[in-house]
């Protein structure tokens, strides 16, 4: 937990790329279980007029964000609409985008890659072509191609090819692209607790939901609809299922979740 306020998030558009740090950059990425596209909004503070000028609708967007080198895409989307305002001494560019995640991974490959070349960098290689980063990358095993590796294809598929020749998993949920091994993942779920980030839990009472608490926890780039929880507090102390959420650039992630 010593990097935490390492904190960085970065956003490409098309070809282009900005960082906080140096800009300000203000996000919000909201997830849930249904079949509609999740809405994303992100904000840039103070770009250039040529940057400016470079974001249109219909352009690809993703967003990374996380602490020091744990870094991991919370948006795979399309931008819908950009406004620039100015607010104050600062000139804020807004982007609203809805989340396509199946569309950036349907994207077709061809890449060699020399002899000796490991499965992880050939899977994070691929992953930046369309600037995602993976979540999670754990693998059974780390296949050291020995003739080289021919990449031809859909990129999920090419890497699926990779993961279960390394005896793992892929596992897609919403935007977080998680690599593990066969007996880990989904089943074993994160711990959280006031030394893991869990800042607080509220029980809910609505009728138009299956969620029963809200939680709150420092943000973690790998948590999305159907992700497994297990939670340690004194309002709640066991398993759950999260059911919608969102990401937001203070940081944090808020969560919808169901007691298992």
């Amino acid at each position: 937990m010593s990097n935490l306020f390492m904190r960085n998030t970065e956003v490409i558009i098309g070809s282009r790329k900005w960082n906080n740090p140096p800009l300000d950059i203000d996000f919000n990425i909201k997830f849930d279980t249904d079949s509609i596209p999740d809405e994303a909004e992100c904000t840039i503070y103070n770009l250039s007029q040529d940057s400016i000028n470079s974001i249109k609708r219909g352009m690809n967007i993703t967003i990374n964000a996380g602490y020091g080198g744990d870094t991991g895409t919370i948006l795979n989307g399309v931008v819908t609409d950009v406004v620039t305002n100015r607010n104050g001494l600062d000139i804020a560019t807004k982007i609203k985008a809805l989340n396509v995640t199946g569309q950036y991974l349907n994207r077709w490959v061809h890449k060699v890659y020399k002899a000796g070349t490991t499965a992880d960098f050939i899977i994070k290689d691929l992953l930046m072509i369309i600037g995602i980063k993976p979540n999670q990358l754990t693998l059974q095993e780390n296949v050291v191609y020995k003739r080289g590796f021919n990449a031809t294809g859909k990129i999920k598929d090419v890497v699926n090819t990779i993961v279960r020749q390394c005896k793992s998993r892929l596992i897609i949920r919403n935007t977080a692209i998680i690599i593990t091994t066969k007996d880990n993942g989904i089943d074993e779920g994160f711990l959280l607790n006031k030394k893991t980030g869990l800042i607080s839990v509220e029980v809910l009472d609505k009728s138009d939901s299956v969620a029963t608490h809200s939680i709150e926890l420092l943000l973690n780039h790998a948590i999305n609809p159907y992700t497994i929880l297990k939670i340690e507090s004194n309002k709640l102390n066991g398993m759950v299922l999260v059911i919608s959420g969102e990401h937001s650039s203070d940081f944090t992630t808020k969560c919808e979740v169901r007691v298992l």
